[in-house]
């Protein structure tokens, strides 16, 4: 679980200082979203380990996902330094992350899918809907003449 606190510890970091300081330039805006970026792969890639460690621990290909798992976060954060790595990182992270989760769908027992699977499910379309909203920019749509000061 340290990983997985850490994880979160990175990401909530690169967004607070990304927050605080982009506003200065626009040079520096895109140094700071380069480094929020990479803390939010930090935060998917060490979440994930997490999940492989405790769904996947005693399956033969355990060993296997936890290394692909390391190796995807270095190849990703490498790429988002470069203007169409972000692109290739985000896909390959999104694709990644499904893969495993339907390796680790394979391996469950009916429990598991129960208490885990299906909870997840439920949260990753409600994150979804919200990831669209924000894109769509609906708050601001339906809220024109409210003003936060």
């Amino acid at each position: 679980m340290f990983i997985g606190t850490f994880g979160i510890a990175v990401s909530l970091t690169a967004t607070a200082f990304y927050l605080t300081f982009y506003s200065i330039s626009d040079s520096y805006q895109k140094k700071f979203e380069s480094i929020n970026y990479c803390g939010l792969l930090i935060l998917a890639y060490s979440l994930t380990f997490c999940f492989v460690a405790s769904e996947l621990c005693l399956t033969p290909i355990y060993f296997y996902v936890m290394l692909t798992t390391v190796i995807m976060l270095g190849v990703n954060l490498v790429l988002v330094q470069y203007s169409i790595g972000r692109t290739i990182a985000f896909w390959s992270t999104l694709v990644f992350l499904s893969l495993v989760t339907i390796i680790a769908l394979a391996f469950c027992n009916k429990h598991q899918f129960w208490v885990f699977f299906l909870p997840m499910f439920f949260e990753g379309v409600a994150l979804f809907i919200a990831v669209v909203l924000v894109l769509y920019r609906v708050p601001e749509k339906w809220c024109v003449e409210s003003r936060f000061i």
